[in-house]
């Protein structure tokens, strides 16, 4: 039965503003840092097992998380406790996965700011210099806190707390900041593509012995939580500002698969270059390396390359930004929806919390620190949150009025109750289950 609520809650003002900040929330470092870098480890096997784990586990549970968001009303937290008392601890648990992974989004937020104030110098490099001068900057080639990288991480976690607030502002942010990086994502890979379209020859080849690697099918389940924004609270947030008359089904699977094409083009670029670009590191932070060497390719015009270096990052920086303050949102709301919070005050404290944990991952082995947790937060954490909210949510609460929610407002197209019901409640745990065993013994 659905609960009424005694206060009055924000609204998206359309499906639009919904499925745009869902896709500036999972259009992010996921897709142009993380999957390029899974991608290039295990070929062609990886966007193939990738697409179908999106389509059989992740837009399930992605429709899941945003109708019972829109069922109650209410974020994680208070939406799990309203189905089960038992089950708040796990809303919980999906608060403290979005706060592990904004503690770490905000210095990588940092790098993107240092990279487009430096778009001015970076292009005029030797090619031979693109890849090394983020290290140099920031300081990590000498195991040091760079002025740079300190001065940056404030002015990010800053704009990050100016632009959290209400749904409408957000969702204005999100238009913008989804558009202009899928734009520059399209011509850049394009150009990479002219440039070396030797590219795309990667992109087909398949790595037969990942399928035998426990972490292959980690990784990439991993990605497809991490990418989609799931276990972390924020479908359940977005979802409980979404109105009545938006139809889910459709808006997750405009979400889910554009998400993978931004991906693919990230993937596209990072192939092109990263066979003639010197990392130091390997992982999320190797893009950093990457994606200069590929603008700084792009033509013989340094000048032109400037702009483009520029308009790139100012891009990133947005899409970051949407990111970022999914991630606050997350926990903000949760914080609202049970103490009355005011959510600008506290998505202020989480800021000023987020930089303080953010000079952790400055300085020496800092970026092995960022490998390190994006790691065991997109895999192991998102894996047993995952697990335990399929494994309880249908012991406490009827699917078919979830798949109902789901199916609301449409005729034409629906997706078919007795799949839902299969992928949610036996599909999604049992390859969670097995895939976390099989890493855990190997």
């Amino acid at each position: 039965m659905r609960q009424v609520f005694l206060f009055m809650r924000d609204t998206w003002k359309n499906s639009g503003a919904f499925i745009m900040t869902s896709i500036g929330s999972a259009v992010g470092f996921g897709n142009i840092l993380r999957f390029p870098f899974l991608l290039n480890k295990y070929g062609l096997a990886f966007v193939i097992l990738y697409t179908v784990f999106l389509c059989v586990l992740g837009l399930p549970v992605m429709m899941g998380e945003t109708a019972l968001g829109r069922m109650y009303r209410q974020s994680s937290v208070v939406c799990m406790k309203s189905i089960n008392k038992k089950l708040g601890i796990l809303g919980f648990f999906m608060s403290g996965n979005s706060f592990v992974i904004m503690c770490y989004y905000g210095v990588l937020f940092a790098f993107i700011l240092i990279m487009a104030f430096f778009s001015f110098k970076i292009p005029f490099l030797p090619l031979s210099e693109t890849g090394s001068f983020f290290y140099e900057i920031t300081g990590y080639n000498k195991g040091i806190i760079s002025p740079v990288s300190a001065i940056f991480l404030i002015l990010g976690w800053a704009l990050v707390c100016f632009c959290c607030g209400n749904t409408d502002r957000i969702g204005k942010i999100a238009t913008v900041s989804v558009i202009l990086p899928v734009v520059f994502l399209i011509i850049l890979a394009i150009s990479c593509l002219y440039n070396n379209p030797s590219a795309i020859l990667s992109l087909l080849k398949i790595n037969l012995k990942a399928l035998t690697k426990p972490e292959f099918w980690m990784d990439t389940l991993g990605q497809v939580f991490y990418s989609l924004s799931l276990m972390v609270g924020i479908m359940f947030a977005f979802g409980s500002y979404l109105k009545e008359s938006e139809n889910i089904f459709k808006s997750c699977i405009i979400i889910g698969f554009s998400d993978l094409f931004v991906s693919l083009l990230g993937g596209i670029i990072y192939l092109s270059v990263i066979k003639s670009v010197p990392t130091e590191f390997d992982g999320i932070t190797s893009g950093f390396s990457t994606y200069p060497a590929a603008i700084a390719r792009m033509t013989d015009n340094p000048y032109l390359n400037s702009v483009v270096f520029l308009l790139f990052y100012f891009s990133l920086i947005l899409i970051s930004l949407n990111s970022l303050f999914s991630y606050v949102k997350s926990i903000t709301s949760n914080l609202y929806d049970k103490f009355r919070i005011n959510e600008e005050i506290s998505s202020a404290v989480f800021c000023i919390i987020g930089l303080f944990i953010g000079f952790i991952f400055l300085g020496k082995g800092g970026l092995l620190r960022i490998s390190f947790v994006d790691k065991f937060a997109a895999c192991f954490l998102l894996l047993i949150t995952g697990i335990l909210e399929t494994v309880f949510i249908p012991k406490y609460k009827d699917l078919e009025e979830i798949s109902a929610e789901i199916n609301k407002n449409t005729k034409k197209f629906r997706f078919p109750q007795r799949l839902f019901y299969i992928s949610f409640k036996f599909i999604c745990p049992f390859v969670m289950i097995i895939l976390l065993i099989a890493n855990l013994i190997r």
